[in-house]
C-alpha cells in the first residue's frame, strides 16, 4: 500500500501504553502514517507526561485519545475536564458508565467540546469478573451500561469484539459509535485480553466498528510498521467488502 486511504487512517487508534516518553514517541512517529488517533493511557496521565504527548501527537496532525478512566466524584471530574479541554486540547476522553448517572451528566457537560466515550466492560474481564463487579455476566452488563448510556444522552462506547453485535442489535441503540478494544490481527494470541472477547479488525469492521484500539499486538511486535500495514489493508478490504453488500 503506497499510502494510506484517511477513511482508513481515519478508523484506527494507536494505543501508548508505555511508561517511558521516548518510546510512546518513538512510536508516534513511526506509526503516524498509520492511525488517525492515539491513545494516552494511564501510566502517561499518572506518570506525568500526557500533555507532553498529546502536543507531540497534535504536531503531527494526529487526534488525541485521553483514556482517562474517570470513575470519581462527579464534582472532581468536573474540574478535571474543565482543565483537560482548556489545556491540551484533546479529541475523545472515556469514563465509566458504571461511576453514576450524577458522573455520566457532568461528563456529558463537555460533549460539544470533547467526544466523550462511555467504558461499558473492560475486555479483559470474564463472566465471573463482571458477576462480581456488577452482579450480571459481560453481555448483560455491557447492554444494561451502554442503554444507560445512550438514555442519559451518550453517543459513543467503548466495547470488545464480541459484543457489536449484541449492541447492534438494540433498537435503542441505534447511532451508537463503538470503538473497540481487543483488535488482535489474524494469526496473533489474545494477549492478555479474554480469549472470548477478541476479534480481527476484519470481523470487527463486518460487525459494524466504527473505530479500532491496537496496542500490543502492535507494540509487541519486532515489525510494528509491518503489522500496522498489514492491518491498514485489511480494514481496507473489510470496508469495501461492507459497502459493496
Amino acid at each position: 500500500m503506497a499510502s494510506i486511504d484517511e477513511q482508513v487512517r481515519s478508523r484506527l487508534i494507536f494505543a501508548l501504553d508505555f511508561p517511558s516518553r521516548i518510546t510512546a514517541r518513538e512510536f508516534i512517529r513511526k506509526l503516524a502514517p498509520y492511525y488517525g488517533t492515539f491513545k494516552i493511557g494511564l501510566e502517561a496521565i499518572h506518570i506525568g507526561f500526557a500533555a507532553e504527548l498529546a502536543r507531540v501527537i497534535r504536531d503531527y496532525g494526529r487526534k488525541v485519545f485521553w483514556d482517562a478512566k474517570f470513575n470519581e466524584h462527579h464534582e472532581l471530574v468536573d474540574r478535571l475536564m474543565e482543565w483537560l479541554c482548556w489545556n491540551n486540547r484533546v479529541d475523545h476522553v472515556t469514563f465509566h458508565i458504571s461511576g453514576g448517572e450524577q458522573l455520566r451528566q457532568a461528563m456529558f457537560k463537555y460533549q460539544d467540546r470533547v467526544n466523550v466515550l462511555g467504558l461499558t466492560v473492560l475486555s479483559t474481564f470474564a463472566d465471573s469478573d463482571a458477576f462480581m463487579s456488577y452482579g450480571s455476566p459481560v453481555n448483560v452488563s455491557v447492554l444494561r451500561f451502554a442503554t444507560l448510556f445512550k438514555r442519559s444522552g451518550g453517543t459513543g462506547v467503548v466495547c470488545a469484539p464480541g459484543e457489536l453485535e449484541l449492541l447492534g442489535g438494540e433498537s435503542e441503540l441505534l447511532g451508537l459509535q463503538k470503538i473497540v478494544t481487543g483488535i488482535r490481527p489474524s494469526g496473533s494470541a489474545a494477549g492478555g485480553h479474554n480469549p472470548e472477547r477478541v476479534g480481527t479488525p476484519a470481523e470487527a469492521i463486518k460487525r459494524g466498528a466504527h473505530m479500532l484500539v491496537l496496542g500490543r499486538a502492535v507494540s509487541q511486535s519486532p515489525k510494528p510498521v509491518d503489522v500496522s500495514k498489514a492491518v491498514s489493508e485489511e480494514v481496507q478490504r473489510a470496508i469495501e467488502n461492507r459497502q459493496g453488500e
